[in-house]
């Protein structure tokens, strides 16, 4: 296992659970959610520091064309503009007990997949979707729908069912959604955690935090680890490429069993954002220009 180079504190977020990663790379703002403080986070790039309070558990969030944000929350998709909701769309979930969780934007910037959790996190009644003219369920059941990422043509879907430790790749049509071949990528062994958020590098391999794990692996197209990163956080959660080369990896993390531990300003504890660099450059996600943001302004 390798130290990760140049590790650092971004922010001192003190997050309960810190998820949801995402760069956007025309303002040079990292946005992230902390679930069950129920707020979106927001860093701009002088490093200042704001959020916006929900009122429902958010799972992700992307970008919009216009500078906006679709977030996924509870068992709601909701469009923010100017900080402000202007609308949502309630999801048709089988079973009460669920909740939105990870999800993430297509390469083309027309579709988004996400998926739903278990609240207790034992059965599976956690579904995953898509965003395309209007929310579909893929038909897939998932303890903890996790993860989602992109090949970088955006044919390939990669997402995990954290519990189970495997990572898993399908064939994704970015005009519908759909999935097929599904197949597993990767496993991940119990003694090294749960794999939970990813993302894709511009040689198309997939990085992912390990709940649990307090490591980051780098796999290969073919499913096989290329490089192993140790890092000073217990539940790593998320991950984004950030900075103007898309060279620095920006990792959220988990502090859910030690809320009132205390708290030291200038070193990298669990629930704060951290960062290292990388060798090989990230890739920049789109911002979402699907129809279906004319739904929720409706």
């Amino acid at each position: 296992m390798l130290n990760a180079p140049n590790i650092r504190l971004f922010h001192k977020a003190n997050n309960e659970l810190g998820e949801g990663a995402f760069y956007d790379s025309a303002n040079d703002v990292v946005y992230w959610v902390d679930i069950p403080h129920r707020k979106i986070c927001k860093l701009d790039a002088s490093k200042q520091y704001s959020e916006i309070e929900l009122d429902a558990e958010p799972g992700f969030l992307v970008v919009t064309e216009n500078g906006g944000l679709l977030v996924g929350a509870d068992k709601k998709i909701m469009l923010f503009e100017n900080g402000i909701l202007v609308g949502d769309v309630s999801l048709t979930c089988e079973h009460p007990d669920v909740g939105v969780n990870d999800g993430s934007i297509s390469p083309d910037g027309k579709t988004i997949f996400f998926g739903t959790k278990h609240t207790t996190e034992i059965e599976k009644l956690g579904e995953s979707y898509v965003i395309s003219d209007k929310v579909s369920s893929t038909g897939q059941r998932f303890i903890v729908f996790n993860g989602p990422t992109f090949a970088l043509d955006g044919a390939k879907a990669y997402f995990t069912d954290s519990p189970t430790g495997v990572i898993e790749v399908a064939d994704y049509d970015q005009l519908t959604g759909r999935l097929s071949n599904v197949k597993e990528f990767a496993r991940v062994p119990e003694s090294e955690g749960y794999p939970d958020g990813m993302a894709i590098d511009s040689e198309g391999c997939l990085w992912s935090a390990h709940w649990d794990g307090a490591r980051i692996t780098r796999y290969l197209p073919n499913g096989t680890v290329d490089k192993v990163y140790k890092i000073p956080v217990s539940r790593p959660t998320s991950l984004a490429f950030a900075s103007s080369d898309l060279k620095t990896l920006i990792v959220t993390s988990a502090d859910m069993d030690d809320p009132v531990r205390p708290r030291q300003s200038n070193v990298i504890q669990d629930g704060d954002l951290l960062a290292f660099d990388v060798d090989v450059p990230g890739v920049i996600l789109p911002a979402y220009s699907g129809s279906f943001l004319e739904n929720l302004r409706k």
